[in-house]
């Protein structure tokens, strides 16, 4: 996915563990400890419980989870590492328009940071598209299959093994 002439200095990956659900833990933290173990860098939010009232005939309070940081995590690093000198151009793998007012303040920060916007399979963002120095579309699944982790990975001493689902 890099433009020719381009190298990767770091990946840095950013996520919220769903605490509600032991099996969805245990399997996004496999997940985290297979991008550590190529030196990806993980950024963890975290899921606020939040609750609300049925509107529908019920009347009933349910509870749900809503993930809280990632959004802010992704834009305040991709700021810090743009003033600091740490990029020319930023890779940003996301379909989320939330990071539209990231892109326009590096803009202002810094007109010569540039970014690539790459979007995850079926998460395009027109406005994302607008603001991007580069944009290469969307992300196959065919093009995803062919980096994925092998069923069995060997860390150390620890053997990690790909959950049937995730």
């Amino acid at each position: 996915m890099l433009l020719p002439g381009h190298s990767l200095a770091s990946v840095v990956y950013f996520t919220s563990i769903p605490p509600w659900n032991p099996g969805k833990q245990r399997r996004h933290e496999t997940y985290l400890a297979a991008l550590k173990s190529v030196n990806v860098e993980i950024v963890q939010g975290r899921f606020q419980r939040d609750q609300m009232l049925c509107t529908g005939t019920c009347g009933q309070l349910f509870t749900y989870h809503v993930e809280k940081l990632t959004d802010v995590n992704i834009a305040t690093r991709m700021l810090r590492d743009s003033v600091t000198g740490v990029f020319d151009w930023a890779y940003l793998v996301s379909g989320d328009a939330d990071q539209a007012p990231t892109l326009r303040t590096l803009r202002l920060l810094d007109p010569t940071k540039q970014v690539r916007v790459i979007f995850p399979p079926r998460r395009v963002s027109a406005e994302l598209t607008s603001l991007a120095d580069d944009c290469p579309g969307e992300l196959s699944h065919r093009t995803l299959r062919k980096h994925l982790f092998a069923d069995t990975l060997k860390i150390g001493d620890r053997i990690l093994q790909k959950p049937a689902t995730w």
